[in-house]
């Protein structure tokens, strides 16, 4: 759970393409500038990935939410016109002064979450 005064972003998970105890959420980049809550399934992930990784993305997981966050960090919100799936997510920059405050966040979802 990533949660301050302002916004709390959390997850149920649904572990459909890694186990676990690699698949906890949220994800957080490694300086904790970007945090991402995603859950569903990215039909199209394994091709995502490989167009990523011959931009010269590392991949650690076969998480299909790593490739969806490597995804924003380098194209942004256009990156979820390429996805083909089931799904929602919402992410968002932290503060650049304090990591636990986001700055910004959206929400995206491939269905719709309110009728």
């Amino acid at each position: 759970m990533f949660s301050d005064e302002h916004v709390t972003l959390g997850q149920n998970l649904l572990a459909i393409t890694e186990t676990p105890i690699f698949a906890k959420q949220p994800y957080v980049s490694p300086d904790g500038n970007f945090v991402l809550v995603y859950n569903g399934e990215i039909y199209n992930y394994k091709n995502l990935r490989n167009e990523l990784k011959s931009e010269g993305a590392v991949f650690h997981t076969e998480w299909d939410t790593e490739v969806l966050f490597e995804g924003l960090m380098r194209h942004g919100a256009s990156f979820i016109e390429k996805l083909d799936g089931m799904f929602a997510l919402a992410s968002g920059l932290t503060h650049p002064h304090n990591p636990q405050q986001l700055s910004h966040a959206g929400v995206f979802s491939a269905t719709k979450l309110y009728n």
